[in-house]
């Protein structure tokens, strides 16, 4: 479900604080936009910058008003427990719209990255972002929060091409759910699909270092390896079938050492997923993404 546009805000000032200084995109619950604190200084250019998220009142149904409380609720849980996690700093009330002031990255998100090459078969710059986005990942965890939709338009860039996880509209904090379906279907796990499967419920830790896995591969490839984790998909059927040599016959360029941690980061049984502290120690000791033929190849 995707909000109404809404009218065009740029210049309207938010309790006498936050001035809309520009328009970011429109989002599934409403618009955001660019602002800056005019108390934080008296210079413009020294002012902090933000993030507002404009909830419409008016589109606050029952059902999404729960989801809505739900994430600011597990958003202010996580807020400031990593540097790789994106803060929500106030939630203000208005007349017609909610309001969620959030921090401003500045560069956009991982998708765009990954559009305009921004890894460029680069395994150093790979690994800082991607450990970056595990620290993320696992500071959640640790603070009892799953984001459940784990995805490059959901990891930002910050000024400094950091990366931190936003929009946990889809999280949750419980341990164990019986919700699915939930979050994007490329990147969502066999068990939180329950398309075939007949779960009763599913872990969303084990779903979101499946997401991981995932992210991994858009980062290294720059592909998805299948639209949809279900026996109904033939290529999700072909690594079913064939794990030990489906990331070696499809995506040549991967180096073996990737090729084994994929099947780990992504087996079909979460209970033999492999752990965020583990994946760590891997992403750190592995020499390359990239088997030695495709970095010389990329060679200038």
């Amino acid at each position: 479900m995707h909000a109404k546009q809404t009218p065009n805000y740029v210049g309207y000032i938010l309790v006498d604080r936050f001035v809309f200084t520009d328009f970011l995109g429109q989002g599934s619950w409403g618009s955001v936009y660019r602002a800056r604190d005019i108390l934080s200084h008296t210079r413009p250019e020294c002012q902090k910058e933000y993030a507002v998220k404009c909830i419409p009142k008016s589109m606050l149904t029952p059902e999404i008003m729960k989801f809505c409380t739900r994430e600011i609720f597990l958003h202010r849980t996580v807020s400031g427990t990593s540097p790789h996690v994106v803060s929500l700093k106030y939630t203000i009330q208005g007349k017609k719209h909610l309001y969620m002031v959030l921090d401003l990255c500045t560069r956009g998100d991982l998708a765009a990255a990954l559009y305009y090459n921004y890894f460029p078969s680069n395994d150093e710059v790979i690994r800082k972002v991607f450990l970056q986005i595990l620290d993320g990942v696992e500071a959640c965890h640790r603070k009892g929060v799953y984001h459940r939709d784990l995805k490059p338009e959901n990891i930002l860039i910050r000024r400094d091409g950091s990366a931190c996880i936003a929009d946990f509209g889809m999280a949750t904090d419980e341990e164990t759910s019986a919700e699915f379906g939930v979050g994007s279907e490329p990147y969502m796990s066999p068990e939180s699909l329950n398309d075939g499967i007949n779960h009763q419920e599913y872990c969303p830790q084990q779903s979101d270092i499946w997401a991981l896995g995932i992210v991994l591969m858009n980062m290294v490839t720059g592909a998805n390896p299948w639209d949809l984790a279900s026996p109904r998909n033939p290529s999700f059927r072909d690594y079913v079938n064939h794990r030990s040599s489906f990331f070696k016959y499809n995506y040549s360029m991967m180096s073996s050492s990737l090729n084994k941690l994929l099947q780990k980061v992504l087996h079909p049984s979460p209970r033999h997923r492999i752990t965020i502290p583990k994946l760590r120690k891997e992403i750190l000791s592995m020499k390359s993404f990239y088997s030695r033929r495709a970095r010389n190849w990329s060679r200038p």
